[in-house]
């Protein structure tokens, strides 16, 4: 669900405390374009991101919550981007039988 995704909850905390894209990419170290990217869903964030997002709440959101957050919307991705997935299997060559 797009409103449980990592980047609208990323979205949401920095208009929690008040930060413009800008100045929260300031406040974690990351350049700018990068966290862009990352908070409109267009790139996946790196455990480093998470780790210091945990270190800037103090804590209260701890960098496993935001890893399982990805990984969920990951999850979700996989189980349902039917078109990805059939484009993918066909660049697999040989690929194992199996004995029924």
């Amino acid at each position: 669900q797009q409103e449980l995704s990592f980047s609208k909850q990323l979205k949401t905390y920095a208009q929690l405390i008040d930060r413009t894209n800008k100045e929260f990419a300031q406040d974690l170290a990351v350049h700018p374009t990068k966290f862009s990217r990352i908070i409109y869903g267009r790139e996946d964030p790196n455990i480093d991101l998470m780790y210091r997002l945990e270190e800037h709440s103090r804590g209260e959101i701890p960098a496993h919550r935001w890893r399982r957050l990805h990984s969920l919307e990951l999850e979700h991705r996989i189980k349902t981007d039917l078109e990805r997935k059939i484009a993918e299997s066909k660049k697999v060559k040989n690929p194992i039988q199996l004995n029924a």
